[in-house]
């Protein structure tokens, strides 16, 4: 497939054409990787640049807070190094290959935000390195540089929550390592190329359960324009790949004896959540999501805008043939990718980035044929400023994010009203008050409490929204995380009473939240308050403060200590 790899092309018999090629154009295509202005230690000099640049940035802000998707996975990963499999002790409807990440960026980084955080940094610069790789062979060596530019920027930027550690970071890296692999299985035709193109592939599925929606793009990527006699060869050996990931984790799951939890969590539960928004309401939502996204990268959306039509109008004549293609297809699987339930949270348009990024490459090339033809020169200067251009105005209009604003600060700007700062204190004072054998449980979706205060919950519910959303089996898992609660009869409960923490738009009318405040006062008595009223900044009490206080703000963290070591019970009532 050209769009693969430009340098070879293959005839009917399967063998490399010497046919001569088309010749170059004397604009955008003199700057392609062939030609002398890029020799290949200076493209990668550039690229390791850019890469050291988003790299500063990021170790600057990698002290932020944790929010809950990052507490969730660090909580998952925590657990594995302690011998706990997936599902045991946290239930949730993601796939568990983020899990396994986690787990061994813990272990080789340590057990903090700051070693989560630098674990992205270093996936995130290994994913800027392949796309060059993948765009210098679709586009020439100066779009290739441009777009990796501009994928450090978008994965960098707050609207896509870049310096937090989602699953589509891990995601993206897996598909463009298969997109890699893919070329290089073209170009050599080795089986190993090709089952490790698939292996990337089932990982990005493993990973989570959006990597699954590339499958078809990668199943179509294998055998587009192979010869027929090469196809089933071919097909096999990535297919094989493909399905070896998830079939291994199927087997570990269960060998560990979870497997059964893992299906229902991942595939009964995760369909009925899907299925909660409707239809109607899914072209609002995306465009709401969308200005959210773009609004401080909008020139790097409009380039990408600019390239796709580009392609399909009047490509430029140093861009592979096949390049249209395999970046269309990209961008519609990415699209189906960020779309499941209609949700459109902003760190799923990561799964757009590659193909935008490689797509304002384009659009770059596309601006310096326009101008070629005014003037020969202004051609490598539009390569070489219109990139400048783009990251300087992105670098000036987010200056006091980038570079001066604490982590702290930009996670209480970015998520206003969620405790993850407070969550470190509330942690903090829980692991000083604690054993390692005690169990802590905490009322509200905050995982990351668990994973700051190294304690294990006393439930598996380690999110709060499955048990007040309008699907069949809410009821059910309220009375078994009651039960489960009740039964480890956890030595501190912390109560979160901050509505996100609850609810996500989408819940029902079960009793959850009295039997919380029943059980609560019955069972445990209130040793720390962290008032999070916009008008007490945050104030914090504990011990003796905090009893004596008879304060009940609207948006708090209450730390509460069991009353005594004999069974407390509480019944749900609707």
């Amino acid at each position: 497939m050209g769009a693969i790899d430009p340098s070879r092309r293959t005839g009917d018999n399967g063998r490399a054409s010497t046919s001569p090629r088309r010749p170059r154009s004397t604009s955008a295509g003199s700057l392609d990787h062939n030609s002398s202005r890029w020799t290949g230690t200076a493209a990668w000099l550039a690229v390791g640049a850019i890469i050291a640049v988003a790299a500063l940035i990021r170790l600057r802000l990698a002290g932020a807070p944790l929010e809950r998707d990052e507490g969730e996975y660090a909580y998952a990963g925590q657990l594995l190094l302690g011998g706990i499999p997936p599902y045991s002790l946290a239930y949730n409807m993601k796939f568990p290959g983020t899990y396994f990440l986690y787990a061994a960026m813990l272990r080789v980084f340590g057990q903090s935000a700051w070693g989560i955080h630098v674990g992205l940094l270093a996936v995130n610069a290994a994913s800027t390195a392949l796309l060059f790789v993948i765009g210098r062979r679709l586009l020439g060596t100066a779009a290739a540089i441009a777009a990796a530019a501009f994928f450090a920027l978008l994965s960098l930027d707050s609207g896509v929550l870049g310096i937090h550690a989602h699953a589509t970071h891990f995601i993206v890296f897996a598909l463009l390592a298969a997109v890699a692999f893919l070329g290089r299985a073209r170009a050599t035709a080795r089986a190993r190329f090709w089952i490790a193109a698939g292996a990337c592939l089932g990982a990005a599925v493993v990973i989570d359960q959006h990597g699954a929606l590339f499958a078809p793009l990668g199943l179509v990527l294998a055998v587009w324009e192979l010869p027929p006699e090469r196809r089933l060869r071919c097909l096999t050996a990535f297919a094989a790949g493909l399905a070896a990931v998830p079939c291994s984790v199927a087997l570990v799951l269960a060998w560990q004896g979870v497997l059964q939890t893992a299906a229902f969590w991942t595939f009964s539960y995760a369909r009925a959540y899907v299925s909660e928004v409707p239809w109607a309401s899914a072209w609002r939502l995306f465009t709401g999501a969308l200005a959210t996204v773009t609004a401080h990268t909008r020139e790097v959306w409009a380039l990408g805008a600019l390239g796709l039509a580009a392609f399909w109008i009047r490509p430029a004549a140093s861009v592979d043939s096949g390049a249209k293609r395999l970046l269309t297809g990209w961008l519609i699987a990415a699209l189906a990718a960020i779309s499941p339930g209609f949700y459109y949270r902003p760190h799923y348009f990561v799964l757009l980035l590659p193909a935008v990024a490689l797509l304002a490459g384009a659009g770059v090339l596309a601006i310096a044929g326009l101008l070629s033809r005014a003037r020969e020169y202004a051609a490598p200067l539009a390569v070489a400023l219109v990139p400048l251009f783009v990251c300087t105005l992105f670098g000036v209009r987010q200056a006091r994010y980038l570079f001066t604003a604490a982590p702290e600060t930009i996670v209480r700007e970015t998520f206003v009203s969620d405790p993850f700062n407070e969550a470190v204190a509330v942690a903090g004072y829980l692991r000083a008050h604690t054993s390692p054998d005690d169990r802590i449980a905490v009322l509200g979706s905050e995982p990351e409490i668990y994973f700051y205060a190294q304690r294990r919950s006393a439930t598996g519910y380690i999110y709060m929204y499955p048990l007040l959303e309008r699907q069949p089996y809410a009821e059910s898992m309220a009375r078994e995380m009651l039960d489960e609660i009740e039964a480890a009869r956890p030595a501190y409960l912390v109560v979160v009473s901050v509505t996100n923490s609850w609810f996500n738009g989408l819940y029902g009318g079960l009793g959850v939240l009295d039997w919380v405040n029943r059980y609560s006062s019955r069972c445990f008595d209130r040793v720390g308050l962290i008032d999070m009223d916009a008008a007490s900044g945050g104030r914090a009490l504990w011990d003796a403060t905090a009893q004596a206080s008879a304060a009940h703000p609207s948006a708090a963290i209450y730390t509460l200590r069991r009353k005594s070591e004999e069974p407390c019970r509480e019944p749900l009532e609707k």
